[in-house]
């Protein structure tokens, strides 16, 4: 499979370098929002510390091919990534980078079953900034840093190969206007373009990093499109919101969960050029903020003082997923304070033994909120790791 699809490949020449915008380290949020989101994380951490996903897995090793695969994924990329938020924030303990590695050598291990599929690109972009963040780790013992770097060198081999299959896939395909048919492909354009900017970043040298770039910048422009918009760099027109910004899902019109989600998505893709340093792609940015002023029209709060949507949309609220992008830290604040105090998580489920496969959906849904606030702020506003 891989060989027959890196053969279609043709590498083009590179494009005329686009506008960045560069990617300062901001202050810090307060204290108070750092302890919030450790407790989040810890949060999911515990609660499914004694749980057997091996209901999961057999799937998996039943239907390698299966749609869902990737979102299995998630569970043992995001408790990698939390156990990592609990490394910089508590004992420094090195076993809990140990745990992490072996989440993630786990879920490497058993990519043939869930690359280059359906929702594979951001839990390749997750996977990568969490072993990015840890060969930050210089205080680690020999033998620990060496499993690092041996993981990074794999990371990096499935993210090549990922990208490269998104050449040939060459998003967006027709129909290009998704705004009204109740699924926009705005998300999914977000997400491949996380994957895409992981590629760039973490492999500049690589002949095909220019296009990898420029394919991410392609789709993070169509992400967010009006009628009233110009043509992507490559002159294909894409609409995946009304002119009145509306963006659909699930038959939702103007639906705030996937409006939110597009937009973390995007700046999932920005991480790997503010983890570096490196300017961001102007194409990031592209209506993004004009989309995030209508999202603040859909929360509100009810008679407890807590966030909430005020319109229909899929299950959850505005404590669920946070954007330090949009620049109201004090908001950030809130909101990881509600979800921290409530204790919640996604939803109710089983958590404890082997979890059933009438609970995976939710365990996956669960582990979404560590991801979520890790991505959403944690990354966000320490892009760089302090020394402990």
């Amino acid at each position: 499979m891989r060989r027959i699809l890196l053969a279609l490949l043709i590498v083009a020449a590179s494009a005329n370098a686009a506008p960045r915008r560069r990617s300062a380290v901001v202050s810090p949020a307060a204290e108070a929002t750092r302890a919030h989101i450790v407790a989040i994380v810890n949060n999911v951490l515990t609660a499914y510390e004694h749980a057997d996903f091996q209901v999961a897995w057999k799937k998996m090793d039943d239907d390698p091919t299966a749609a869902i695969n990737p979102l299995y994924m998630v569970i043992p990329v995001a408790r990698a990534s939390a156990l990592t938020v609990k490394y910089e924030n508590e004992t420094r303990d090195p076993q809990l980078i140990v745990a992490a590695l072996e989440q993630l050598e786990f879920a490497i291990d058993r990519h043939e079953q869930w690359g280059h599929s359906w929702v594979t690109a951001s839990v390749v972009n997750m996977f990568d900034l969490a072993v990015h963040r840890m060969r930050g780790y210089d205080e680690m013992p020999p033998d620990i840093k060496n499993r690092i770097e041996i993981l990074w060198q794999r990371a990096l081999d499935m993210t090549r190969f990922e990208a490269d299959v998104r050449l040939v896939w060459n998003m967006p395909v027709p129909p290009y206007d998704s705004s009204t048919r109740g699924d926009t492909q705005a998300e999914e354009f977000a997400w491949e373009a996380s994957l895409l900017t992981a590629a760039a970043v973490f492999l500049p040298d690589h002949p095909n990093a220019k296009l990898w770039e420029r394919k991410a910048r392609q789709l993070a422009y169509d992400a967010i499109t009006r009628p009233s918009d110009p043509p992507d760099l490559e002159g294909i027109k894409t609409i995946t919101v009304t002119e009145e910004w509306a963006l659909s899902n699930h038959d939702i019109d103007g639906n705030p969960y996937y409006t939110i989600a597009t937009l973390q998505l995007l700046q999932e893709a920005e991480l790997p050029y503010r983890m570096t340093g490196r300017d961001t792609p102007a194409e990031i940015d592209h209506n993004f903020f004009d989309l995030y002023r209508v999202y603040e029209t859909y929360v509100a709060r009810d008679a407890n003082g807590d966030f909430v949507w005020n319109r229909r949309s899929d299950p959850g609220d505005p404590s669920l997923i946070p954007l330090a992008k949009a620049g109201n830290a004090t908001f950030d604040f809130l909101l990881a304070r509600q979800r921290a105090t409530s204790g919640k998580l996604w939803s109710d489920a089983i958590t404890t033994g082997v979890i059933p496969e009438s609970d995976l959906y939710a365990a996956i849904q669960n582990h979404k909120v560590a991801w979520y606030y890790i991505v959403g702020l944690y990354w966000w506003y320490w892009p760089r790791v302090s020394s402990g």
